[in-house]
């Protein structure tokens, strides 16, 4: 069934369908039905945009009108399938009260067998005479309705043998006279038995021809294989795989509202020719003016692509309104853009990005602050704690500009930002706002070489952090630095400044509340080519090989590829391609020869390291030899908020609760260390009481001096063991230290009960 109705679809280019279907779990006719329908219209390519089941045997109104509510905006080709008439015929009444049974809608019923002797499917037949009176109405909606069933017999034939079964079942050998009294006909599977069953007689006859028994089963089977005849079923075709090929037929209701068949879908046509179509399409769709109707309308779903305009004086009052309203528009728009070209005209006139050279006083470079009128001003001025930080670090590279603590870069190219488009370039740059994208102050190109100054970040750059042994850096915290990168990258790509072109872990900042930072971006025409081969790493093989002369080639693919070389210095905390133990300059070589496979980093992690396998597999796609291949930015933020799984994290949180598991654990770890020193305190009071009295131990710990004592009488025990050189000469060593060991323990357990000192 699933294959005749992907034909069918496919015949008339219907590709954009929805489904409505219930599954009472007993039967399972509906869902065996949509079950193999789904696995063919995906291989077809097409679309099911709504699949609905309901998991009873019969669906309520309110179900109905939701489906059909929603797929008004989504399909016009419906199938449905529904275990009982009467449901049809309520489903078809709601699709005619919502305006769907127009010639813009096709509903396909598809069953594998359909009762002949109920074709009236529009009338009211409620057994409790609660008669709707809406047998015309469901008789226009069903018109707008396809059935497909198998294809059978004739009909005068399988009459006739439904006929005969009831009449046949009370003769011998079933001598059945209690069925139903008003069953006139045998059930609509009978026919399918009647052909199972002579299906198996040619297989039985075939076998012992061929010198088998009734009992050889396997025999049997494999010669019902490739057997075809005519039954009562419909032609009966069963393949290779013993499975039956069926065939199928379309039906419609015409003018007169009889079922005509009009469309033959032949699955077992060895000629290839499966859907057959018997009228012409003035006959198939004559509710639908002849023509088929579409899976999309012309017009849109919502008549959003089609605008009436109707032809009378007031169309052309309105064209005349809408004339003079454009002309003012024009006119509104010209003068505000001719207003903002002045704005700014004098903007780039003020030269916002500009920086003084003056007003930059340099913390740690004495020589560099001397020179500065800046430097008049004591620092203590204009200290903070985080200037305090940064100068107790040393940096020669930090300053403060107008009260803002600043980092300077130093540009070796003396270029000339003169013209228009350099300085609405830097004022791009001065305008440019994202949290993760570091604040570009200004540049000074009054200084002996230019420099830009880019907001102070107090945790450094993130090469910094990464080789910090003192920063303990979990899976969360590599993917909360990975994620702000990206985050940052996709907006400067988004931005007038297109591309980095330098992306690497050194050009990253991270800020008090450790969120990254990309720095160092848009000023592409103050770089000059590293001759350092290690500035290269991060360096896509396309741009190592580019033969740009003018300026340093950058793209937006190449940046992409930088962030697949920067994800791996973040994972394993270490410079690039720091696996391979090879110098920069044969790495630059391997990389811009274009091996094959291409020569990438290697990143092999520990068994403990809880890093997510979908970071690797996104560093993978990112360093791609091919820059087409390589995604985007906004792709890469994509597959990275996947891995979140919808929870939504905060570092600083995070960073919080390693931090009081760290106390935690500190806590215990002293109290653990406390024990054991309370235990060895005891073991060496122990020792100490067994080496000297008790009062003299205890003057001594307190650090007391002994004063000597007199004593009027003294008793002294000498004891000796006697016999102990013959002893010891019968004894190993062992067994004399031994003896020695328990006899004078005994002497110390006797003298501890007595005011007596050993």
């Amino acid at each position: 069934m699933g294959r005749a109705l992907k034909e069918l679809l496919l015949h008339f280019n219907w590709k954009r369908v929805a489904s409505f279907y219930t599954d009472d779990n007993a039967s399972r006719r509906c869902y065996s039905i949509v079950d193999s329908l789904k696995k063919t219209l995906l291989k077809a390519g097409i679309v099911n945009v709504l699949n609905t089941m309901v998991e009873r045997i019969s669906p309520t109104d309110d179900e109905i009108m939701s489906f059909l509510q929603t797929i008004k905006q989504f399909a016009r080709i419906i199938l449905v399938c529904l275990e009982h008439e009467r449901d049809m015929r309520r489903f078809m009444l709601k699709a005619h009260e919502l305006e769907m049974t127009n010639d813009e809608y096709v509903f396909i019923m598809p069953d594998f067998v359909r009762d002949n002797n109920r074709s009236e499917m529009w009338l009211d037949m409620d057994s409790n005479a609660n008669i709707d009176n809406m047998d015309q109405a469901a008789k226009k909606a069903f018109r707008a309705t396809m059935m497909v069933e198998m294809l059978t017999s004739s009909n005068d034939e399988l009459h006739y043998f439904k006929k005969e079964i009831i009449r046949k079942a009370k003769e011998e050998p079933f001598l059945i006279d209690s069925s139903n009294v008003e069953d006139q006909y045998g059930s609509l599977y009978s026919p399918f038995l009647h052909d199972s069953i002579y299906l198996y007689a040619l297989a039985l006859n075939k076998t012992l021809q061929q010198g088998g028994t009734i009992e050889d089963t396997r025999w049997i089977t494999n010669n019902t294989k490739n057997t075809r005849f005519l039954g009562l079923s419909g032609e009966v075709v069963i393949d290779s795989q013993n499975t039956r090929e069926p065939n199928f037929v379309v039906r419609i209701f015409d003018k007169g509202m009889k079922m005509t068949r009009v469309v033959e879908l032949l699955m077992s046509n060895s000629d290839g020719k499966t859907v057959n179509v018997l009228v012409p399409d003035k006959i198939l769709f004559e509710n639908r003016n002849g023509i088929a109707p579409k899976d999309v309308p012309d017009c849109g779903f919502l008549n959003e692509k089609c605008v009436v305009v109707r032809q009378s004086i007031t169309h052309w009052v309105a064209i005349g309104a809408f004339m003079c309203f454009l002309m003012v528009g024009l006119s509104t728009v010209g003068v505000f853009f001719f207003v903002k070209r002045r704005m700014l005209c004098n903007e780039l006139g003020k030269m916002l990005w500009k920086i003084n050279y003056r007003d930059i006083v340099f913390l740690n470079d004495k020589s560099r602050r001397s020179k500065s009128l800046g430097s008049l001003r004591t620092i203590s001025t204009v200290a903070s704690d985080e200037t305090n930080e940064a100068m107790a670090k040393g940096d020669k590279n930090v300053a403060h500009h107008k009260g803002i603590l600043v980092t300077v870069k130093n540009h070796e190219v003396s270029a000339v930002l003169s013209n228009e488009s350099d300085q609405k370039h830097l004022k791009c740059m001065k305008d440019m706002v994202h949290d993760n994208l570091n604040v570009f102050v200004g540049l000074c190109i009054d200084s002996p070489q230019p420099i830009s100054l880019w907001k102070y970040a107090s945790k450094g750059s993130l090469e910094d952090i990464l080789h910090a042994d003192t920063v303990k850096l979990d899976w969360f915290f590599k993917y909360s630095l990975l994620r702000d990168v990206v985050s940052g990258m996709e907006y400067l790509h988004s931005s007038e400044i297109l591309t980095h072109g330098q992306l690497k872990s050194s050009n990253c900042v991270v800020d008090g509340r450790w969120v990254c930072k990309i720095s160092d971006y848009g000023l592409n025409k103050l770089r000059v080519e590293s001759k350092d081969a290690k500035d290269k790493l991060w360096t896509a093989p396309e741009l190592l090989i580019s033969t740009n002369t003018h300026s340093l080639p950058v793209s937006q693919p190449g940046d992409v590829y930088a962030f697949a070389i920067l994800t791996q210095e973040v994972l394993l905390r270490d410079r690039p391609f720091c696996a391979e133990n090879l110098i920069p300059e044969i790495i630059i070589k391997r990389v811009a020869k274009t091996e094959s496979p291409p020569f990438r980093p290697t990143v092999k992690l520990d068994k403990e390291n809880d890093v997510d396998p979908a970071m690797i597999q996104i560093m993978n796609d990112c360093w791609k030899e091919d820059p087409v291949l390589r995604p985007n930015f906004k792709h890469v933020k994509s597959l990275m908020k996947q891995m979140a799984r919808g929870k939504n994290f905060n570092l600083m949180d995070h960073i919080l609760k390693m931090m009081e598991k760290y106390a935690s654990g500190l806590e215990q770890k002293i109290s653990d260390r406390t024990r054991v020193l309370t235990e060895e305190a005891k073991k060496a009071d122990l020792l100490l009481y067994r080496m000297l009295p008790k009062a003299v131990a205890d003057r001594l710990k307190s650090g007391q001096m002994c004063d000597p004592e007199t004593f009027n009488n003294v008793s002294i025990l000498l004891s000796d063991v006697v016999g102990f050189s013959v002893i010891s000469a019968r004894s190993t060593p062992l067994q004399t230290v031994n003896l020695l060991n328990e006899l004078y323990s005994v002497f110390d357990d006797v003298i501890s009960e007595y005011d007596a000192y050993k």
